[in-house]
């Protein structure tokens, strides 16, 4: 039997492994295997973007349920469900040929996504209440090490086995979340006196309306809103863009792959910036940073500029990510905690549900992403100025 001591410390792998399944390949891989499945099946865009906005959809119906569910059952049971979810997603995906099914595939990944990620929130801000925002960021560089893998790992898989070895992608995306589902079993425990009862459901309920009504969560909200309908788009269409602007499949797969990898060194980092210059100078700097990154390929699509693109979202996309749920855990009691990041967490997959599609709409009718990306870039400039909002209220709060 493994202590808790040992457990608190085996619980930042398991984080960074589980972020990487539910986020990296459950919401985000997709957009590198879109063009592999949208040439085989003979997807029309706007169908590849409304399976992008499936995920999105099954993470919205249950993310806010989640956050519920845990002071219900505790944590762990929801992750154990979630992981389990997801498995089963990943293997269903890569035996499916019809559209229609796959939509319901897509939002049993979302399911699973929000039934993984969001109590896994819950438990490193449980477990490290005074380092939440460096935990944080080091468990969503499980990210980046995903994004990274998977810009070497399926544009190769797909040139070795052909269009069809999207397929296989999914099947062993399906093998990884079942070990990671068994290491979570074994390693992950609620942390003290936070398990679920009826009391604390009863409370829970209570907690949630003040949770609602809290003016700095509901801020943070529409600024996650913001991240998740921009943040969305460069991931599901970049690498396709990049294809239509000449560049090779093996070069985009590589230029992503930098992108993930410098992300898994940011994550760390801004979790520690964050923790010592306050959560919204952070997200000030990180939403001008990435809007700049978004704009650079529209008004320059070469290489370089898709290089540039990849590198400067890459440093500051996790420091969004994690500064954001950190703020939102500290504007919480810690009863309210797993409620208040699944509400601004369904904010988030609002915006993931209509960024897709919309940007999809945009492509279709235009011939080309660019202006679904200048869109996103505006957004996230004015994500800026909701930061600064917030870091203007920070200041006039009495000491």
């Amino acid at each position: 039997m493994l202590s808790n001591e040992v457990r608190r410390w085996l619980l930042l792998p398991v984080a960074m492994l589980m972020a990487l399944c539910a986020l990296s390949l459950g919401r985000l891989a997709y957009g590198l295997l879109l063009p592999a499945m949208k040439e085989n099946l003979g997807l029309t865009l706007q169908q590849a973007g409304n399976l992008g906005t499936a995920i999105s959809l099954g993470y919205l119906f249950l993310v806010l349920p989640a956050g519920l569910m845990v002071a219900r059952v505790g944590a762990r049971c929801s992750v154990m469900i979630g992981l389990t979810l997801l498995a089963a997603g990943f293997a269903l995906l890569g035996l499916s040929s019809s559209y229609p099914v796959m939509l319901l595939i897509m939002m049993l990944l979302g399911l699973g996504t929000a039934l993984s990620y969001t109590p896994l929130v819950s438990l490193l801000v449980g477990w490290y209440p005074n380092r939440r925002s460096t935990v944080l960021g080091i468990a969503n560089s499980g990210i980046g090490i995903g994004i990274f893998a998977s810009g070497f790992y399926v544009p190769w898989l797909i040139n070795t086995m052909g269009t069809t070895g999207w397929r296989s992608a999914w099947f062993s995306f399906a093998a990884l979340t079942v070990i990671v589902l068994v290491l979570a079993f074994l390693v992950i425990r609620n942390p003290p006196g936070s398990v679920g009862s009826v009391t604390a459901a009863r409370t829970s309920q209570v907690s949630a309306v003040a949770v609602f009504k809290n003016r700095a969560i509901q801020l943070i909200g529409l600024i996650y809103a913001l991240q998740g309908f921009t943040y969305i788009i460069q991931s599901l269409f970049m690498y396709s863009y990049a294809l239509d602007m000449g560049l090779s499949a093996r070069l985009a797969g590589s230029l992503s792959a930098m992108g993930g990898f410098i992300s898994i060194l940011a994550g760390p980092v801004w979790g520690v910036i964050s923790d010592r210059i306050g959560r919204a100078s952070t997200l000030l700097i990180c939403f001008t940073c990435n809007a700049i990154a978004t704009l650079i390929p529209v008004l320059m699509p070469t290489e370089a500029g898709f290089a540039l693109h990849f590198g400067l979202s890459g440093l500051v996309v996790t420091g969004l990510f994690t500064t954001i749920l950190a703020a939102t855990s500290e504007k919480a009691a810690p009863a309210e905690v797993s409620i208040a990041v699944g509400f601004v967490t369904l904010l988030f997959a609002t915006g993931q549900l209509l960024g897709p599609a919309l940007a999809a709409l945009i492509a279709e009718y235009s011939g080309t992403f660019k202006w679904g990306f200048c869109l996103s870039g505006a957004l996230m400039f004015f994500a800026a100025t909701q930061a600064y909002r917030l870091l203007l209220s920070e200041r006039r709060r009495p000491a």
